[in-house]
Protein backbone atom coordinates (compact mmCIF):
# COMPACT_ATOMS: atom_id res chain seq x y z
CA UNK A 1 0.00 0.00 0.00
CA UNK A 2 1.03 3.79 -0.66
CA UNK A 3 2.40 5.37 2.26
CA UNK A 4 1.14 9.01 2.88
CA UNK A 5 2.75 12.52 5.38
CA UNK A 6 0.89 12.94 8.45
CA UNK A 7 1.58 16.35 9.82
CA UNK A 8 0.73 18.41 12.63
CA UNK A 9 2.37 21.64 12.95
CA UNK A 10 2.03 24.44 15.67
CA UNK A 11 4.30 27.35 16.05
CA UNK A 12 5.43 28.17 19.34
CA UNK A 13 4.58 30.89 21.32
CA UNK A 14 5.03 31.77 25.34
CA UNK A 15 3.44 29.41 27.73
CA UNK A 16 2.42 26.64 25.11
CA UNK A 17 4.10 23.92 22.83
CA UNK A 18 5.91 24.18 19.50
CA UNK A 19 4.87 20.92 17.55
CA UNK A 20 6.49 19.45 14.52
CA UNK A 21 5.60 16.25 13.66
CA UNK A 22 5.88 14.90 10.76
CA UNK A 23 4.89 11.06 10.09
CA UNK A 24 3.89 8.42 7.80
CA UNK A 25 1.33 5.98 7.34
CA UNK A 26 -0.34 3.50 4.71
CA UNK A 27 -3.39 4.68 2.81
CA UNK A 28 -5.07 1.20 2.90
CA UNK A 29 -2.87 -1.36 4.84
CA UNK A 30 -3.28 -4.15 3.27
CA UNK A 31 -0.91 -6.86 5.32
CA UNK A 32 -0.43 -7.24 8.88
CA UNK A 33 2.54 -5.56 9.40
CA UNK A 34 1.33 -2.69 7.35
CA UNK A 35 -1.73 -2.57 10.51
CA UNK A 36 0.78 -2.56 12.76
CA UNK A 37 2.88 0.14 11.66
CA UNK A 38 0.10 2.03 11.46
CA UNK A 39 -1.27 1.20 14.79
CA UNK A 40 1.91 2.67 16.03
CA UNK A 41 1.85 6.19 13.85
CA UNK A 42 -1.71 6.75 15.79
CA UNK A 43 0.09 5.99 19.03
CA UNK A 44 2.89 8.57 18.45
CA UNK A 45 0.00 11.52 17.15
CA UNK A 46 -1.67 10.40 20.32
CA UNK A 47 1.34 11.15 22.55
CA UNK A 48 1.56 14.93 20.86
CA UNK A 49 1.39 16.90 24.33
CA UNK A 50 -1.57 19.37 25.06
CA UNK A 51 -0.75 19.64 28.78
CA UNK A 52 0.29 23.35 29.77
CA UNK A 53 0.20 23.11 33.57
CA UNK A 54 4.08 22.86 33.62
CA UNK A 55 5.10 25.50 31.26
CA UNK A 56 6.50 28.84 32.85
CA UNK A 57 5.88 32.34 31.92
CA UNK A 58 8.07 33.33 28.67
CA UNK A 59 8.68 29.52 28.48
CA UNK A 60 8.23 27.42 24.99
CA UNK A 61 7.61 23.77 24.99
CA UNK A 62 8.91 21.54 21.89
CA UNK A 63 7.97 18.64 20.76
CA UNK A 64 9.33 17.74 17.04
CA UNK A 65 9.13 14.23 15.33
CA UNK A 66 10.54 12.94 12.07
CA UNK A 67 10.29 9.59 10.30
CA UNK A 68 10.98 8.15 7.31
CA UNK A 69 11.39 4.53 6.22
CA UNK A 70 14.43 2.93 5.42
CA UNK A 71 13.26 -0.38 3.77
CA UNK A 72 10.15 -1.80 3.41
CA UNK A 73 9.70 -5.39 1.37
CA UNK A 74 6.89 -8.22 1.82
CA UNK A 75 8.90 -9.37 4.57
CA UNK A 76 9.83 -6.37 6.56
CA UNK A 77 9.26 -2.57 7.14
CA UNK A 78 11.80 -0.84 9.11
CA UNK A 79 11.51 2.76 9.72
CA UNK A 80 14.02 5.97 11.71
CA UNK A 81 12.22 8.16 13.69
CA UNK A 82 13.79 11.16 15.11
CA UNK A 83 12.56 13.75 17.17
CA UNK A 84 13.68 16.86 19.74
CA UNK A 85 12.24 17.43 22.79
CA UNK A 86 12.38 20.38 25.54
CA UNK A 87 10.32 20.36 28.49
CA UNK A 88 12.13 22.70 30.85
CA UNK A 89 15.93 22.13 32.08
CA UNK A 90 18.67 23.32 30.75
CA UNK A 91 18.60 21.80 27.40
CA UNK A 92 16.14 19.99 24.92
CA UNK A 93 17.05 16.25 23.86
CA UNK A 94 17.41 14.71 20.73
CA UNK A 95 16.17 11.13 20.27
CA UNK A 96 16.40 8.60 17.18
CA UNK A 97 14.57 5.19 17.65
CA UNK A 98 13.79 2.52 14.85
CA UNK A 99 10.96 0.58 14.32
CA UNK A 100 10.82 -2.92 12.80
CA UNK A 101 7.60 -5.00 12.03
CA UNK A 102 8.01 -8.42 10.30
CA UNK A 103 4.92 -7.77 7.46
CA UNK A 104 3.59 -11.31 6.92
CA UNK A 105 2.91 -11.43 10.97
CA UNK A 106 2.78 -8.06 11.72
CA UNK A 107 4.57 -8.06 14.83
CA UNK A 108 7.21 -5.28 16.34
CA UNK A 109 10.81 -7.61 16.07
CA UNK A 110 12.76 -7.73 19.31
CA UNK A 111 16.66 -8.89 19.20
CA UNK A 112 16.21 -11.82 20.31
CA UNK A 113 14.42 -12.41 16.85
CA UNK A 114 17.41 -11.58 15.21
CA UNK A 115 20.55 -12.44 16.89
CA UNK A 116 21.85 -14.77 19.50
CA UNK A 117 24.01 -14.20 22.23
CA UNK A 118 27.25 -15.17 20.46
CA UNK A 119 26.05 -12.24 17.63
CA UNK A 120 25.68 -10.07 20.22
CA UNK A 121 29.31 -10.14 21.92
CA UNK A 122 30.21 -10.00 18.07
CA UNK A 123 28.27 -7.05 17.57
CA UNK A 124 29.24 -5.31 20.46
CA UNK A 125 32.91 -5.81 20.00
CA UNK A 126 32.25 -4.00 16.64
CA UNK A 127 30.43 -1.47 17.47
CA UNK A 128 33.49 -0.53 20.42
CA UNK A 129 36.34 -1.24 17.88
CA UNK A 130 34.10 1.98 15.50
CA UNK A 131 32.94 4.10 18.41
CA UNK A 132 36.26 4.35 20.59
CA UNK A 133 38.11 6.45 17.52
CA UNK A 134 35.02 8.47 17.36
CA UNK A 135 35.33 9.39 20.41
CA UNK A 136 39.44 10.37 20.57
CA UNK A 137 38.24 12.20 17.35
CA UNK A 138 35.59 14.41 19.36
CA UNK A 139 38.19 15.27 22.02
CA UNK A 140 37.71 12.54 24.14
CA UNK A 141 40.41 10.80 26.23
CA UNK A 142 41.09 7.25 24.90
CA UNK A 143 39.38 4.73 27.20
CA UNK A 144 41.32 2.08 28.83
CA UNK A 145 41.02 -0.33 31.70
CA UNK A 146 37.42 -0.29 33.67
CA UNK A 147 36.15 3.08 31.49
CA UNK A 148 36.92 0.70 28.15
CA UNK A 149 35.09 -2.36 30.35
CA UNK A 150 32.22 -0.26 30.86
CA UNK A 151 31.46 1.55 27.48
CA UNK A 152 31.78 -2.01 26.34
CA UNK A 153 28.87 -2.37 29.03
CA UNK A 154 27.22 0.58 27.56
CA UNK A 155 27.36 -0.50 24.00
CA UNK A 156 26.13 -3.81 24.73
CA UNK A 157 23.01 -3.09 26.26
CA UNK A 158 22.06 -0.17 24.19
CA UNK A 159 22.25 -2.55 20.82
CA UNK A 160 20.28 -5.10 22.55
CA UNK A 161 17.41 -3.35 21.94
CA UNK A 162 16.19 -3.70 18.77
CA UNK A 163 13.92 0.05 18.90
CA UNK A 164 17.72 1.36 18.59
CA UNK A 165 17.83 -0.54 15.28
CA UNK A 166 16.91 0.45 11.74
CA UNK A 167 17.53 -1.39 7.99
CA UNK A 168 18.29 -0.43 4.77
CA UNK A 169 19.72 -1.63 1.25
CA UNK A 170 22.90 -1.16 2.96
CA UNK A 171 23.06 -3.17 6.57
CA UNK A 172 21.93 -1.74 9.63
CA UNK A 173 22.61 1.63 11.70
CA UNK A 174 22.74 1.28 15.64
CA UNK A 175 21.96 4.72 16.94
CA UNK A 176 23.09 5.10 20.41
CA UNK A 177 21.69 8.48 21.60
CA UNK A 178 23.13 11.40 23.87
CA UNK A 179 24.14 9.64 27.51
CA UNK A 180 23.70 6.25 26.39
CA UNK A 181 27.40 6.06 26.08
CA UNK A 182 28.98 9.40 26.73
CA UNK A 183 28.37 12.91 28.22
CA UNK A 184 25.41 15.09 26.64
CA UNK A 185 27.76 17.14 25.23
CA UNK A 186 29.43 13.98 23.51
CA UNK A 187 26.42 14.00 20.97
CA UNK A 188 24.85 10.57 19.60
CA UNK A 189 26.62 7.97 18.35
CA UNK A 190 25.99 5.40 15.72
CA UNK A 191 27.43 2.18 14.33
CA UNK A 192 27.52 0.79 10.74
CA UNK A 193 27.31 -3.12 10.32
CA UNK A 194 27.06 -4.16 6.69
CA UNK A 195 24.63 -6.35 5.07
CA UNK A 196 26.89 -9.15 4.30
CA UNK A 197 27.85 -9.08 8.24
CA UNK A 198 24.54 -9.02 9.33
CA UNK A 199 23.52 -12.14 7.10
CA UNK A 200 27.09 -13.91 8.99
CA UNK A 201 25.36 -12.95 12.53
CA UNK A 202 21.79 -12.85 11.76
CA UNK A 203 19.29 -15.81 12.60
CA UNK A 204 18.55 -18.12 10.14
CA UNK A 205 14.56 -16.96 9.18
CA UNK A 206 15.14 -13.42 10.40
CA UNK A 207 13.40 -11.09 7.35
CA UNK A 208 17.07 -8.84 6.56
CA UNK A 209 16.65 -6.68 3.52
CA UNK A 210 17.45 -8.77 0.55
Amino acid sequence: SALQPVIVAKPGKPRDWEIDVELLRFVEPKTPGERTFNAQVAKMLKDIPTDRSEIERGQTFSHDVWMRVTWLSPRLISARIEGYGFSGGAHGNPTTVGLNIDTQSGRKLAFADAFDGAARAKLADGCLAKITPEKIKRGMDEPKGDELKQLRANIDETLSSLDTWNFSAGGATIVFEHYSIGSYAEGAYECEVPLARLRELAKKGFPLPE
